[in-house]
């Protein structure tokens, strides 16, 4: 049964919900059985806020936000949003250790207002901002008066910042990285650390094509990269360093930009309506093909619309190529984790026969039906009877310690006794 939670309760049942599925078959006086199904899904929320807001923001960009509301069955809702930008305070943890328990406080709150989720999105601006963590909240009542929050962190930054916005590790952006051949791919690497050796490297494949230290102390560098002809397969730009005892590696694929040339054929339909049962005549035109004076070929294919109702069907083709990069291995550190291995040593074993009695002589000691150990005594050997075996026995009744056992090659105290102890049957006789 599900469980229902209590008000304000912050634990790990808060916000769940359940999805439920109805089944129905019916039959009509025909005989035929129709089925059916549908899903209801109920939970703590009946309304979720719901945004396309990226984790890094440039604030160059026009940003508009596309927000909408939606019910658990995910049904699209109108709704009235508040909404609110924080800038956040800054902080001493690196960006890489954050997470969803970290609490950022809020500094100040550089926009608000309402918007209306029919308009679909939402234009933030935030051009005249300064680079830094920036939270979105965003505030609604349901159908029931209660009230859904949602709320979206996010980092806002520059291609002109000299340092990253927020302290981190690695901080990289790639605003290019498909180029034509004489073009320059560009890569922004930066970090937080100071005094750091950053590996840079170029490869294509196992080929190291540029390798180079470079010094960083909490700024950013732009990397502008000319995509060479001997770079049309794709190379590989790579970043590594060590700092507090970790490894930082990063790899950005360099690609060869791929030509998409699409034709915009027409079709017309000439069908004469007098001659009743005549065909209809399709006309095709790519005028690409006439301007250029060059052939084209067409594929057609038709289906039955109508079974969209059932099923939506859509057509994809895309014939352009494009070409794989090598794979580049990578940089790789075990830190000061602690790291085990295997080896496998011949070791020569003896071959001992082992021998089991069958009887032994007791000297009239009565033992009764009660199991008694004896050592050394694990497997029986064909051939060896009780002549062959002179064994001496000794009693001693002091201490349990000092209690005499049995052995293959002996007699021994039990208090001096280690090793696996076999169990023999023993008979008066």
């Amino acid at each position: 049964m599900p469980v229902k939670t209590i008000n304000n309760q912050k634990n790990i049942y808060n916000d769940q919900f359940y999805t439920y599925t109805i089944y129905a078959d019916a039959t009509d006086p025909k005989g035929e059985t129709q089925k059916g199904e549908q899903t209801i899904s109920v939970g703590d929320k009946s309304l979720f806020i719901l945004t396309d807001l990226a984790q890094k923001v440039d604030k160059k960009q026009s940003q508009n936000v596309e927000i909408r509301t939606e019910t658990l069955n995910g049904e699209k809702l109108n709704s009235i949003l508040k909404y609110n930008l924080y800038k956040l305070s800054s902080t001493d943890i690196y960006a890489e250790k954050l997470d969803n328990q970290t609490v950022i406080p809020e500094s100040e709150k550089v926009l608000s207002g309402n918007f209306d989720t029919n308009d679909k999105k939402l234009n933030l601006e935030v051009s005249n901002l300064i680079s830094g963590r920036y939270k979105l909240v965003l505030t609604t009542p349901d159908a029931h008066g209660n009230e859904v929050k949602s709320e979206k962190t996010f980092v806002l930054y520059s291609t002109d910042d000299k340092r990253p916005p927020v302290k981190s590790y690695v901080w990289l952006l790639t605003p290019k990285t498909d180029c034509e051949i004489g073009e320059k791919a560009q890569i922004q690497f930066g970090t937080s650390t100071k005094n750091t050796f950053v590996l840079y490297e170029i490869l294509q494949g196992n080929t190291v094509l540029e390798s180079r230290w470079i010094s960083f102390s909490d700024e950013i560098k732009t990397f502008d990269i000319l995509f060479k002809k001997s770079y049309e397969a794709g190379v590989t730009a790579v970043f590594t360093f060590m700092k507090d005892e970790q490894l930082f590696t990063r790899q950005i694929q360099l690609r060869h930009k791929t030509q998409i040339k699409k034709l915009t054929p027409t079709l017309s339909v000439f069908r004469d309506k007098l001659l009743p049962g005549e065909k209809a005549e399709w006309t095709i035109s790519v005028p690409e093909s006439a301007a250029n004076k060059k052939q084209a070929e067409l594929m057609v294919d038709m289906y039955d619309a109508s079974l969209d109702n059932l099923r939506p069907h859509s057509w994809y083709f895309n014939p352009a190529y494009k070409e794989s990069v090598l794979y580049t291995p990578t940089w790789v550190g075990n830190g000061f984790n602690t790291t085990s291995d295997n080896a496998y040593i011949n070791i020569k074993l003896a071959n001992i026969v082992e021998f089991r009695f069958n009887q032994l002589n007791w000297f009239g000691l009565n033992l009764g039906y009660r199991n008694v150990r004896i050592r050394g005594m694990a497997s029986r050997v064909d051939g060896i009877s009780i002549a062959d075996v002179k064994m001496a026995v000794t009693q001693e009744e002091s201490h349990v310690l000092n209690e005499v056992v049995v052995t293959g090659y002996g007699t021994q105290k039990r208090s001096d006794l280690t090793g696996a102890i076999s169990i023999s049957d023993v008979h008066q006789g």
